[in-house]
């Protein structure tokens, strides 16, 4: 997995994150984010992929705000959402940013596969670490029918650094 378009773990597609440290200039405050891209039909490589990235983000950030997003393809039921929000180096308030605003919120779809609809899984997050205020938080939806962007549905969020 370290290797640039190699495939492990059951992918038969190369999957990827990437990662960058970001520094405020008027404050000089730091932050990182992470994009992935997991497989979407190996749960071992999502598995292995989120155990991955949790490695990263520990041996990378320190005490420094992190943000970790993008397509996980795996609903929130799945162990390797479940692992992204244990406890990573300290930082215990690891949270999906939907999740904080609408709790109990049931038409979630992310994945649209150029079809109507918003009863399937969240397979896209925002997972914020505990620097982060959540201001708001939104899966959009198209507002002119048939009208899509992309495969799936932007997700977004409104955040302040604390």
């Amino acid at each position: 997995p370290e290797v640039v378009a190699s495939k492990s773990w059951g992918n038969n597609i190369t999957r990827i994150v990437t990662f960058v440290r970001l520094v405020e200039l008027s404050s000089l405050r730091p932050l990182w984010v992470f994009n992935v891209h997991l497989d979407h039909e190996s749960q071992p490589s999502r598995l292995k992929s989120v155990e991955m990235l949790r490695s990263k983000v520990a041996s990378l950030v320190g005490k420094e705000p992190f943000l970790v997003l993008g397509d996980f393809n795996a609903g929130e039921s799945n162990p390797a959402i479940r692992l992204m929000l244990e406890p990573i180096m300290g930082v215990s308030g690891i949270r999906d940013t939907f999740r904080a605003i609408h709790p109990g919120r049931k038409d979630v779809q992310t994945f649209n596969g150029w079809q109507e609809g918003v009863d399937g899984d969240k397979i896209d997050y925002v997972f914020v670490s505990d620097a982060w205020a959540i201001r708001d938080a939104a899966i959009v939806w198209p507002a002119t029918k048939g009208a899509f962007e992309s495969d799936h549905y932007p997700v977004t969020s409104t955040l302040d650094l604390n």
